[in-house]
């Protein structure tokens, strides 16, 4: 029988990988396994200085299997060891203890006081004698000082079981005036002073350690930031501004429309009735007024139809009121009313009230599809409300269940 060929050019590449991953698998296996069935006879302690580790195994006696964790402590430091780190220990104090100062006969800056030393092999804690001088955090009142003083810094040093007082000699002097910290730190000690005098108001110090010096009130930028946001809202207030122009247009050219239907009616109503276009505009204002006069709200079809009157009445032709109607209201229907109206006018169209009739049953027709529209529009806006007052609905119901349940 032919033996098959390996088609995969991925497996062909990387075959012989796969298979030496997957012998190194099973030794690894073979060797944990062997391991897990055989007695732990040591455990390698951890490095000193490296801490404790944690171990875990497993006890077995007879058919009893139980898991056991424990920890594991360093390795002891040896006498030599011990004596060596602390050597070094003290080395590192001689050369960091003193921070930022120049030198340990001229303290006044803060000091530098580490916690541990030769690679975390020695921890330390500090005092100081006397302590009036230096707080056990390093900080230096220098300002407290006469001229000078002289403060024994006692280190204890612990590595293992061994443990040193290390005394490290430090004078403290009063801040030097020349150098940025040293007149903040005067200029502070001056504040404090001019506190302590008490009075209704406090006096603030003109020299610090013998240097002029002047305090100001630090600069405010309340007025570029108002500055800041007064032009962020520009945009924000130009978008606004269109979008309300953009809504009253369109709130506008929503009510010309509502509007249209009961407008053409009435006209197709009066004209049908041999009253000339003239008059019933006149009539269809006249009931306009009589409602807003009552409490009714403008309505922006019926008030391009009092413009209208209004301008007919002030002298202005019939035919150019219609025109001027038309532009106004810049909307189709009414510049087809427009139209229909300027025709009836020139060519004397005794069919206008049945023209009028057909444009009312179209505009009912488009009035109630802009119904439709917005009942449709009501209806998505409430899903959300309708979704929340469901999860309510359902949290009530279902919270005495895991009452109950004690969960």
């Amino acid at each position: 029988m032919k033996k098959p060929e390996i088609r995969s050019p991925a497996l062909k590449k990387y075959g012989k990988f796969i298979v030496v991953l997957e012998i190194l698998a099973a030794v690894i296996f073979i060797k944990d396994l062997t391991a897990s069935r055989t007695a732990t006879k040591t455990i390698e302690r951890p490095a000193a200085g490296e801490g404790e580790a944690d171990e875990n195994l497993t006890l077995r006696s007879g058919e009893m299997k139980e898991d056991v964790a424990f920890t594991v402590s360093a390795k002891k430091l040896t006498e030599k060891e011990e004596r060596e780190h602390l050597a070094v220990a003290k080395k590192e104090l001689d050369e960091t203890i003193i921070g930022k100062n120049e030198s340990a006969d001229s303290i006044w800056r803060k000091l530098t006081l580490p916690e541990t030393c030769a690679d975390g092999f020695v921890t330390a804690s500090y005092s100081f004698e006397p302590g009036d001088f230096i707080d056990p955090d390093g900080t230096v009142h220098a300002t407290d000082v006469s001229g000078s003083a002289n403060v024994t810094c006692e280190a204890k040093l612990e590595c293992g079981d061994r443990s040193e007082v290390y005394l490290i000699p430090l004078r403290v002097v009063e801040p030097d005036a020349r150098t940025p910290d040293g007149l903040l730190m005067l200029a502070k000690d001056a504040l404090a002073t001019a506190d302590a005098a008490g009075g209704s108001e406090v006096k603030i110090p003109e020299k610090a350690g013998g240097q002029a010096i002047s305090l100001t009130v630090p600069m405010q930028f309340r007025g570029l930031e108002f500055g800041i946001l007064g032009l962020a809202l520009v945009p924000v207030l130009l978008f606004v501004e269109k979008k309300q122009a953009a809504d009253a247009i369109r709130k506008r050219n929503t009510e010309l429309t509502s509007d249209y239907a009961p407008i053409a009616s009435k006209l197709a109503l009066f004209t049908g009735a041999g009253i000339r276009p003239r008059e019933a505009f006149k009539r269809i204002a006249g009931s306009y007024e009589k409602n807003r006069r009552r409490g009714a709200p403008p309505s922006a079809g019926y008030e391009e139809i009092k413009k209208t009157v209004i301008e007919m009445g002030e002298g202005v032709g019939e035919l150019d009121a219609y025109l001027r109607l038309g532009d106004r209201a810049d909307h189709r229907d009414y510049r087809r009313l427009v139209l229909m109206l300027t025709q009836n006018l020139q060519k004397g169209d005794e069919h206008l009230a049945a023209e009028l009739a057909r444009e009312e049953t179209d505009a009912f027709e488009a009035r109630k599809n802009i119904a439709l529209k917005k009942g449709e529009e009501a209806s998505t806006k409430l899903v959300f409300p309708m979704i929340l007052l469901l999860g309510s609905v359902v949290g009530i119901l279902m919270l005495p269940a895991f009452m109950g349940m004690g969960l």
